[in-house]
């Protein structure tokens, strides 16, 4: 709806107004697009429990390799 509104304008408006509005909503759009990450962002991943947490890590390199069991301390 905006979007046919803002056309409709731009086409009443002349060419030459229509032009200098478009450059200036394009600029403001730009605009945003580079602040809006900035502004937004994302929130922090939520930290696993360390008593619960478990792994396994492998690390092979050439002939040798390594096992790494993580469990939880009695």
């Amino acid at each position: 709806m905006i979007i046919v509104s803002l056309a409709v304008y731009l086409g009443l408006a002349g060419l030459e107004r229509a032009d200098k509005l478009a450059s200036v909503i394009g600029a403001l759009a730009a605009l945003t697009a580079l602040v809006a990450p900035y502004l937004l962002r994302a929130r922090p991943p939520a930290q696993a429990d360390s008593a619960a947490a478990q792994g396994v890590q492998i690390n092979h390199g050439g002939a040798n390799s390594q096992v790494n069991h993580f469990r939880e301390k009695p």
